[in-house]
């Protein structure tokens, strides 16, 4: 039986994160879900070092769907919930729905 895995991002989460694990669950069989603040196309980034530069940069990433919002998952139909890096967390931390 495929595991249903909720994956939290917004605009601005991390390109690599989000597209790699929706691969990787895709190829174990697993059904992963994107959900969002909105249910729309989000703007992923990347993070990368430039040569000269003490810490990493952001760039324009991948884009990728929410295939649902924040407030219409419910925990109950989920077996894992994954919430990935970049700058999304910096304002999820704050929704209340999620929490």
């Amino acid at each position: 039986m495929a595991n249903h895995i909720l994956i939290i991002t917004g605009d601005g989460g991390e390109s690599y994160e989000a597209w790699y694990a929706v691969h990787r669950f895709i190829e174990a069989g697993d059904v992963p879900i994107v959900a969002a603040p909105s249910k729309r196309q989000l703007h992923l980034v990347m993070h990368d070092f430039e040569e000269g530069w003490d810490t990493y940069i952001e760039k324009p990433g991948y884009k990728m769907a929410s295939q649902m919002t924040i407030e219409e998952a419910k925990a109950e139909d989920f077996d894992a919930i994954l919430i990935l890096g970049g700058r999304a967390p910096e304002y999820l931390r704050h929704n209340q729905t999620l929490l």
